[in-house]
């Protein structure tokens, strides 16, 4: 508190004082001088592919708007109408700075759907057609429009089924991620992942316990890094086929349960 000729002021009065005189001042300022009261900078960050220029158009901010006029939401959805956009926040710093906040979408993999390729994301969501330079990314093969016609939410949950496969086999160690081709879909055998040396069937159901298999099989001596055909389908063996060699392996019981 301050001790004046009155008495003691309250902090709080003081400041609130201040406040309140400081933000008369500038709508004083403002009145008197609009012209000078503008957006004049815009900041875009956390975006890659998609450019600025793209951004900036999407959000068709006019040259000279005053930052009383920006509807921030509105803004942050025009910018969420590009394809490489997951979402985005629009936050004024008064008074003449913008800043977009861009949270992008990671293309994990290529969905063949007809002649089209389409980026996949990581939430599993296709959601443009993919550029030429990006071909190495995992190839899905199966899961397209051709699976809409029989149910919607087929192609959505064996999009999601493949990419889990795909991660879970690099986590585990068993077979780097880019070292999947492709991971092919059939609604009657399941999937089929394509790897630069093996070619692994996994059944339609019950995909973790078929990874747990394969990965006993891999700690007891099975190699991948050798052209093999392994099915992992069948309920109580492995099938293994290395050339013209057809091997059946019973499936050993996981450790330690």
């Amino acid at each position: 508190m301050i001790r004046s000729a009155f008495g003691y002021v309250p902090w709080a009065r003081i400041l609130a004082t201040g406040t309140f005189g400081a933000l008369a001042l500038g709508a004083v300022f403002a009145l008197a001088r609009p012209d000078l009261m503008m957006v004049e900078q815009v900041v875009f960050d956390g975006q890659s592919r998609a450019t600025v220029a793209e951004l900036r158009h999407l959000m068709d901010l006019r040259n000279g708007t005053a930052p009383w006029e920006v509807d921030a939401d509105a803004l942050a959805r025009a910018v969420e109408r590009h394809p490489w956009v997951r979402s985005a926040t629009v936050e004024l710093r008064w008074p003449s700075e913008l800043r977009v906040s861009v949270d992008e979408r990671q293309a994990v993999a290529l969905l063949r759907d007809g002649d089209d390729l389409l980026y996949v994301d990581d939430l599993g969501v296709p959601f443009l057609r993919a550029a030429g330079g990006d071909l190495d990314l995992v190839h899905l093969t199966g899961m397209g429009s051709e699976l809409d016609e029989l149910h919607p939410d087929l192609a959505p949950r064996a999009i999601r089924d493949a990419l889990w496969l795909a991660g879970t086999l690099d986590r585990e160690g068993l077979v780097a991620r880019d070292r999947v081709s492709e991971v092919v879909f059939s609604r009657t055998s399941g999937f089929l992942v394509l790897t630069d040396r093996a070619r692994l069937a996994f059944g339609p159901a019950d995909l973790p316990a078929q990874v747990e298999r394969l990965s006993v099989l891999v700690h007891q001596g099975l190699s991948l890094e050798e052209p093999r055909y392994v099915d992992l389908a069948p309920a109580s063996v492995a099938i293994v086929r290395r050339l013209d060699t057809d091997i059946v392996l019973p499936t050993p019981a996981p450790q330690g349960g």
